[in-house]
């Protein structure tokens, strides 16, 4: 009979006595197939001859070798109109390609001590950071509540005064200006006249706060002190008044004159 392969197609002629009864395992000699061919319909084995009827039995025979999982079709007849295959070619899907496997090493005395001298320069650079920012609010307050500041040290005027920054002595909306002092001895007395104005710097009517006229020696003990008016109560904005004041029985040495607004 002719059987075909199932895989490749190929087709062979097989005796049909090899299928019979239940069929076997064939191989195709083209593609290399295995498969299970069944025998044809109607089929049956060589029923061996008879034996003569007087003769003994005959004895028991040795086991059969198993017969091979498949018989060979290199043997069998070739079709010669069919190309044979080809063994060499390619395999269909190539194997992905994933570049070098990564090594992976385990971190170092060395990879610790820079990420350590990474984490100080970041905790330094924020300390900077954090520092400038408290000298900026010092500085920013220093400046904006600079009145307050003077009316609780007042020390510190001459900070200010050093560093050019106008001060109100507590009472917004006005200031001094042009403060000079003179010493000069009238009967064997020394006597100190200071001068200067007061000025309206800010947008409405303000009244004329009480001056203070201070005297300090170089270790900045208070010498003397006595309180004056300006000669006027108002001011319009803008507006600015002199005043002049005088004191008798200075004491001799280096001197220092202040002149401040009586704080309340």
């Amino acid at each position: 009979m002719e059987i075909a392969c199932p895989n490749c197609a190929k087709r062979f002629r097989v005796p049909t006595e090899k299928l019979a009864p239940n069929g076997r395992k064939v191989r195709c000699a083209a593609c290399g197939h295995v498969w299970h061919q069944p025998a044809p319909e109607g089929a049956a084995p060589a029923q061996p001859a008879p034996g003569p009827a007087a003769a003994p039995p005959a004895p028991a025979r040795p086991a059969a070798p198993k017969p091979a999982a498949a018989e060979s079709a290199e043997q069998w007849p070739r079709d010669p109109h069919r190309a044979e295959p080809a063994y060499d070619r390619p395999p269909i899907f190539d194997e992905p390609h994933f570049g070098e496997p990564r090594r992976f090493e385990l971190a170092g005395d060395g990879d610790y001590a820079r990420l350590s001298r990474g984490r100080s320069r970041v905790v330094l650079l924020l300390g900077w950071l954090l520092l400038l920012l408290v000298v900026a609010a010092l500085l920013g307050g220093g400046w904006y509540y600079r009145n307050q500041v003077v009316a609780t040290v007042p020390e510190l005027q001459q900070i200010y005064d050093l560093l050019g920054v106008p001060l109100e002595n507590g009472h917004p909306g006005v200031a001094l200006r042009d403060v000079t002092t003179q010493l000069n001895t009238v009967d064997g007395s020394r006597v100190m006249t200071i001068t200067g104005s007061v000025v309206n710097i800010g947008d409405e009517e303000r009244k004329v706060p009480l001056l203070v006229a201070t005297v300090t020696d170089k270790t900045g003990a208070v010498l003397v002190e006595w309180r004056f008016e300006a000669g006027k109560a108002l001011l319009a904005p803008g507006e600015k008044v002199a005043f002049e004041t005088k004191r008798e029985a200075i004491p001799r040495g280096e001197l220092s004159v202040r002149v401040d607004f009586v704080l309340h």
